[in-house]
């Protein structure tokens, strides 16, 4: 005959089911934890470093920029710019005998990051052309490096700019440490850079590059909101940016329920889509116009024509094939109010792929293929020549 278990006994097997349910939950939390952690969804603190390493660093970057190196501009290095500072263009190798028409500023779809030297667009741009399109776009850059490094280049003399802007860089205009942004990206563990603020007065301030010693980076690292006080992307934060910290449960979460990855992929978006709402509390989109803005009137102070070319991702591509609209649209009309001139390619892009698929286009998903930089040279091209922007051919 069974014979109930007395209260005590009771309290101890209940107890020791709650603790084994609640125990397996933190494991299964850490497991999620860890496969967010390698999806680069969750920050990991970079730790396996040495001073040296970090000294070296600090000596060897560019000291307003944060990357590349020092030795990378204004001098041949591994053989990919030139004198001037730009890309090497093999349709006008020498900047010296062949004066540029146009110069580019933008991140690696600007550079052309996964093709040679004379597949990049700004090589077929410049064939097209019949003169030197000075390239000087870098891998990683935000508007506001582009723009300092405009502001700060004597050895531009083009007479027409364009801004190669990637409709993900306005993230990078509110970050100032790129591992939280990018998380875990093992190369980039250092990678530090300055960005612009808004001050009280509606002007744009510079938030300088942080030069902390050993110590105090390590500290960053680990704690990067007591540092960074102007990073939109810090732990903790309202981008949901968070470490793999027990207990696990509560970890895991706070990421389902506020990380800004995880809520674009829920609704069907691409990642930055938000950062595009003029409510953002990022600030981004108000940032990034501002930025434009400001590279405008220099530009035009220093007697040079501006345009600002908005490049498509595959996930732009994807999102107006769903919805028919673009994730960028309130950053054209800002410039469109502002009389600021700007080639949009996604429209062009989308039209010559018809009914292809927009990876077709891209290398792995991400920068353009050869294909993909010769239909946005076309596309640049095209727009130049029916202005008559350029004059020489």
């Amino acid at each position: 005959m069974f014979k109930p278990m007395s209260l005590p006994k009771k309290s101890i097997f209940y107890l020791t089911i709650v603790l084994f349910v609640v125990l397996f939950m933190e494991f299964f939390s850490y497991i999620a934890m860890s496969y967010l952690e390698n999806k680069r969804v969750v920050y990991r603190p970079f730790r396996d470093f040495s001073e040296i390493e970090y000294n070296e660093y600090l000596n060897r970057r560019e000291q307003l920029l944060g990357w590349p190196v020092l030795n990378l501009f204004g001098m041949p290095y591994d053989g990919n710019f030139d004198l001037s500072g730009s890309r090497l263009m093999p349709a006008f190798p020498d900047p010296d005998k062949s004066p540029p028409c146009v110069s580019l500023y933008g991140d690696s779809y600007t550079y052309g990051a996964v093709v040679a030297d004379e597949d990049s667009w700004g090589n077929i741009l410049s064939t097209l052309l019949n003169c030197r399109v000075s390239n000087f776009g870098f891998i990683g850059y935000g508007t506001d490096q582009e723009y300092i490094r405009f502001f700060k280049n004597i050895n531009d003399k083009a007479p027409v700019v364009i801004l190669g802007y990637l409709s993900e860089n306005i993230l990078r205009n509110v970050n100032q440490y790129r591992p939280l942004l990018y998380c875990n990206v093992v190369n980039e563990r250092f990678a530090l850079k300055p960005r612009f603020i808004i001050n009280k007065n509606g002007e744009l301030d510079l938030v300088p590059l942080l030069k902390p010693g050993y110590q105090d980076f390590l500290r960053m690292v680990e704690s990067p909101e007591k540092y960074l006080k102007d990073e939109y992307f810090i732990p903790e934060g309202l981008a949901g940016i968070y470490k793999k910290k027990p207990p696990y449960i509560v970890s895991l979460f706070k990421v389902l329920s506020g990380n800004f990855h995880l809520k674009a992929k829920f609704f069907g978006i691409p990642w930055y889509a938000g950062f595009y709402d003029k409510k953002h509390p990022s600030g981004a989109l108000e940032v990034t116009f501002a930025i434009m803005k400001q590279f405008h009137k220099d530009a035009t102070n220093a007697h040079k024509r501006f345009i600002v070319l908005i490049i498509p991702t595959v996930l732009d591509l994807e999102y107006y094939n769903k919805y028919k609209k673009w994730p960028y649209i309130n950053l054209k009309k800002m410039l469109s109010a502002e009389q600021i001139e700007f080639i949009d390619a996604g429209p062009a892009v989308a039209g010559y792929l018809k009914d292809r698929k927009p990876q077709e286009l891209y290398w792995q998903r991400f920068h353009f293929n050869k294909e993909g930089e010769k239909v946005l040279a076309e596309i640049v091209y095209v727009y130049l020549k029916g202005k008559q922007v350029v004059a020489r051919e």
